[in-house]
């Protein structure tokens, strides 16, 4: 069978042959470099990133998704929260699902902020693993996973708390946390006008209160 469709005379076919068979050979030899040496490229870039090395790195070398930031904007941003909540006494807990950045989250803490908040468990984890205290997990824990999840964390760090605006799921962290002998802290969440959390205020917020306090 013919590897490349050409009209040669039959003397030369063998050669034809071994010439197109070479070639394809090679085009799939340089596709399998190139597709390796991307790899390469891109985890040492990676690399580069993670340990702050960032001599000859142009945005066109960044790997996508990638967020940038205007460093001048941010600064600015930062100190303006930070001076307001200062001179309102306000204690600002800023909420790492905007940024998803433990840098980011050390800075905000670093400018007066009193912790972090966090709407899922891998964020917790996240902000736990560089050292980051007073997490609290904005998001209620009802399967058996993450309540597993929170309990490890609070064994880990007993500033972290999580919120709560069911009975049951406060019964369900409870027993858990029990299991394992650690205190976990916990905050009421009462319904503030969205439709996606909060138990009702009044009666029912207090008497939740005083099954967790």
């Amino acid at each position: 069978m013919e590897l490349c469709q050409r009209r040669v005379p039959r003397s030369g076919f063998a050669h034809e042959v071994i010439e197109c068979s070479q070639r394809r050979n090679l085009l799939k030899t340089s596709a399998a470099l190139i597709a390796g040496g991307a790899a390469s490229y891109g985890d040492t870039i990676e690399a580069r990133i993670a340990r702050h090395d960032l001599k000859g790195v142009y945005k066109e070398d960044l790997p996508t998704p990638c967020m940038l930031v205007d460093q001048q904007i941010f600064e600015v941003n930062l100190q303006k929260m930070a001076d307001h909540c200062r001179t309102t006494g306000i204690h600002l807990r800023g909420h790492v699902k905007v940024h998803k950045s433990t840098e980011i989250a050390k800075r905000q803490i670093a400018l007066g902020g009193i912790g972090v908040t966090c709407a899922t468990v891998a964020e917790c984890e996240l902000m736990s693993s560089v050292g980051i205290h007073n997490i609290l997990l904005t998001r209620q824990p009802t399967s058996k996973n993450n309540i597993g999840r929170v309990i490890a964390l609070a064994k880990h760090d007993p500033t972290f708390g999580t919120v709560v605006d069911d009975p049951l799921a406060a019964e369900w962290l409870e027993a858990a946390a029990s299991a394992e002998g650690v205190k976990l802290r916990t905050v009421v969440d009462v319904y503030a006008g969205l439709t996606r959390h909060g138990i009702e205020k009044g009666a029912p917020a207090l008497d939740l209160a005083k099954k967790v306090g």
